[in-house]
Order: C-alpha cells, then structure tokens, then sequence
C-alpha cells in the first residue's frame, strides 16, 4: 500500500486568508441574524453588581483616558492564552496577520500589555494564577501548562505609534498581586497591528536546558530571556507581507 510522507512539510499556506472573525465563527452554531442580534443585545444589557458589560467597557476607556499618556519601553509584551479560550493554535496565526484587535479584549475594549518587566512570573495572568509556576525540579518554580501553552506577543513601539496608559485597574492595585509598579501594566484603546507584532513561546526544553545556571545564581524568578521567537508563525507573516 502506497503512503504519503508529510514529515517536514510546510501547511501554513492553508492559513493565508484566516481570520479571527473566522475563528470565533467556528466556535458558534449557525444562527438566524435577527436571533444573534437578539443573543447580542441580551448579553451587553445583562445587569450584574457592576452594571453591564457596556458599562464596564465606558467606564474603563474612560478612567483610562483620564490618565496622562506614558512613553513605554521599546519592546513591551502581551498574552495570549488559546489554551484557556477553547480555540485552537490557528489563532496565533490570524493574530499575527491581523493584529490584536480591541473588539476581542477581555479588558474592556483595550490592548493590554507589560512594560518594563523583565520577569514572566509577574505577568498578567500568571501573577495572580497560583497553579501558573509549579514547585518541581528541586523547589524551583517550574513552568505550568498555562505558562507553555501561552502566546507571548512581544510589541515594537516604533512600529506602532499608538498611545498608551496605565492600566486604570492596575493603577492602585498592581501592589496586592506582587511588588510592581503601575507603570508595569499599560494599556492603549487602539488596535496593535500586525506589523508591530512577534510571537515568542516558552517551552520546557528551554527551561530544562537553562535550569542548572537558573539553580546556581539562586533566581527564582523566569525571566523574559527564555522565551523563544515561534519561527513557523513569524516566517510565515513574513512571507505575506512581503507577498503583499
């Protein structure tokens, strides 16, 4: 019988003309417009301690625009985690192509990001997930599956001349979760494009491989310099833009 050897090929051009429109549209069953304009509408008005989520959404543009613009760090850095959205790797393809988009932010209609950390350990979400660093390989802290699983976006400034503010939620509270300053959780209400964009990922190898010199200067802490660029994805945005 006749087999076909797929080791080493190259599929990403099946990903050419992916979005993330398209990818939240898999996730959901096929609805009449009148009933998802309904389910919509439903959503944004439901009511809770807070008021609804359009609420939130003002009121966190608002109180974000209340503070003074900030100049960040050349390279600053945003996460992604499909692991925990229930959608696959082909979002870190769609993100690369087209950007991170404030309409698919969890924080409140804005792109969020670390500035002038230096440490994986105090990102968001990690800082306040207890399960994020697990005490393995010698009372270490290791990196947990939400940690490799995570897509870290790191964002060249220059590329993208956008505005940014400290997070207003950040603000008085980045003290409770670890010992940061406001300035390291910023946050702009615009769209990041792709251009701006370069996806590294952590994985256990890297970890494993840095262990013993981590161990030895007595760090406890991962720092950003283990991460590692996904070459599959960036080479790939790579060859489309210059395509384009």
């Amino acid at each position: 019988m006749k087999t076909r050897n797929y080791k080493n090929s190259d599929f990403s051009y099946q990903f050419d003309n992916i979005t993330l429109d398209d990818l939240f549209q898999k996730k959901r069953p096929k609805e009449s417009n009148k009933r998802m304009l309904n389910k919509i509408t439903s959503i944004i008005t439901r009511k809770n301690d807070y008021g609804t989520w359009a609420d939130l959404c003002e009121s966190y543009i608002q109180r974000m625009l209340e503070l003074a613009p900030i100049v960040p760090n050349r390279y600053i850095w945003h996460v992604t985690y499909p692991c925990c959205d229930g959608i696959d790797n082909l979002r870190s393809f769609a993100i690369a192509s087209e950007g991170l988009k404030v309409r698919y932010s969890r924080c409140g209609n804005a792109i969020c990001a670390h500035n002038r950390l230096y440490s994986i350990s105090k990102f968001y979400p990690f800082i306040i997930d207890g399960d994020s660093f697990t005490e393995k390989f010698g009372g270490f802290p290791a990196p947990s599956s939400s940690v490799l699983y995570s897509d870290f976006w790191r964002i060249d400034t220059l590329a993208y001349k956008g505005k940014w503010y400290i997070d207003p939620n950040m603000k008085d509270d980045s003290s409770i979760y670890s010992d940061t300053h406001p300035v390291n959780y910023i946050c702009t209400p615009e769209d990041v494009p792709a251009r701006a964009l370069k996806l590294y990922k952590l994985t256990m190898d890297v970890f494993l491989d840095n262990l013993q010199q981590l161990e030895e200067t007595n760090y406890p802490l991962l720092s950003i310099s283990l991460l590692r660029p996904d070459d599959r994805v960036n080479e790939w945005v790579g060859r489309k833009r210059i395509a384009a």
